[in-house]
């Protein structure tokens, strides 16, 4: 669905086993991922810090562009449409997940 001036596009994501929604945003040319947990507040902050901690370890996770704690959203860089599971069975060496 296209909001306002249809500058900027909304469209549900499928989701994943928790109670979070995910809404991919495009706007021009840049597309970002909203997380909606708000259903599930206190662990958003749990959720961030254990992607920080991945990431800390060399492990690709969405970098945080925006979190409202309060409201249980969070705004997240765009991996795109891609499935892992398609880029495991075209690679004979996986590095994916290293910088």
């Amino acid at each position: 669905r296209y909001y306002g001036d249809k500058k900027i596009k909304i469209d549900f994501l499928a989701g994943d086993a928790s109670s979070r929604r995910y809404y991919r945003i495009k706007k021009e040319s840049k597309t970002y991922v909203l997380m909606d947990a708000s259903s599930e507040k206190d662990k958003l902050i749990q959720f961030i810090s254990i992607g920080n901690l991945f990431r800390g370890e060399g492990v690709k996770t969405p970098e945080v562009i925006y979190v409202d704690a309060d409201e249980g959203l969070c705004l997240l860089s765009d991996f795109g449409d891609k499935l892992l599971f398609d880029i495991f069975s075209e690679e004979k060496e996986n590095n994916y997940y290293r910088y």
